[in-house]
């Protein structure tokens, strides 16, 4: 199949929402009748996945007669199916770039699957989430995506998500695929390590423990995850991570004898992965323990 027949599903959807928009009903039969002609011969999902969030719109908000409707619904079932049914498989074997293409796939979709509010097709969905959130063959961003997004959705509960974390971190996991999951799981946020102190010590916990090489290898991986955050969330896990004790790290001060010089390296190293300047956090006080 030609690249410009794969791509002729999204093609169609939106013009479907645009002859919709514009009122030309009767031309909704033979738009539909050439998607389901197209849909049923592709040979992949990407097609659908960019095809569904149009089909969606035109579901919820659409005044257009409700044969048409009627329509519609029966060819958002069809893509809705496919699509959950044939996601493990399209997303294993995949590189850093295909991943993060699928990684905006998965969230369109779950977008128009959250507008459609369906609850058949949310269970579908959330399904086909969690066998990715599970999966060991799927790529890193993409797994941890999903376990966010189940996690936003609540299928997921913040205990369920440390877990997830936890085994991904884990000393048998390959640190490369530690890296992409926690880029994917973070998406462009850092309020959940702003706010769940699990989560934020399973992190710290992670880059503690990798060695030097390692750490540095992943440098790019990392700083393109924590530069998606807002400067305003740089700046506060700027100021957690620089705090001498409490949730800003995992020991307190009686437990180890503390390394000044050693400590400040890695400040430098953290505050650079978060694009924050020194300057643009506050001095410590007289009695932060910091200057003692």
């Amino acid at each position: 199949m030609s690249p410009d027949r794969r791509r002729s599903s999204p093609i169609l959807t939106g013009l479907l929402e645009q002859v919709i928009l514009a009122d030309l009903g009767d031309s909704v039969g033979t738009i539909m009748d050439r998607l389901q002609e197209e849909s049923a011969g592709a040979p992949d999902i990407a097609h659908l996945m960019a095809g569904l969030p149009a089909l969606a719109r035109v579901l919820r908000y659409s005044d257009v007669r409700r044969t048409d409707l009627g329509l519609v619904g029966d060819v958002v079932d069809g893509f809705v199916v496919r699509i959950c049914v044939g996601l493990p498989v399209a997303c294993s074997s995949l590189d850093d770039d295909a991943a993060t293409a699928m990684r905006v796939r998965i969230e369109a979709v779950h977008g128009a699957i959250t507008l459609l509010e369906r609850p058949e097709h949310t269970a579908a969905w959330h399904d086909a989430l969690r066998r990715l959130a599970d999966s060991e063959q799927a790529h890193g961003v993409v797994a941890g995506r999903c376990v966010r997004l189940l996690l936003d959705t609540g299928a997921l509960t913040p205990d369920d998500a440390a877990r997830h974390l936890s085994r991904t971190l884990s000393i048998a996991e390959d640190p490369p695929r530690a890296a992409s999951w926690v880029e994917g799981f973070l998406g462009g946020s850092g309020q959940l390590l702003l706010h769940d102190d699990t989560l934020w010590r399973l992190v710290d916990d992670w880059l503690v423990h990798l060695r030097e090489e390692t750490f540095v290898a992943l440098l790019p991986l990392l700083r393109r995850a924590f530069s998606a955050f807002t400067a305003p969330e740089r700046r506060q896990l700027g100021q957690r991570a620089r705090q001498p004790g409490g949730s800003g790290r995992l020991t307190s001060p009686g437990d180890v004898e503390f390394d000044h010089a050693r400590a400040e390296a890695g400040l430098r190293t953290v505050l650079t992965l978060l694009g924050v300047t020194e300057q643009s956090l506050p001095s410590p006080t007289p009695e932060d323990p910091a200057r003692r």
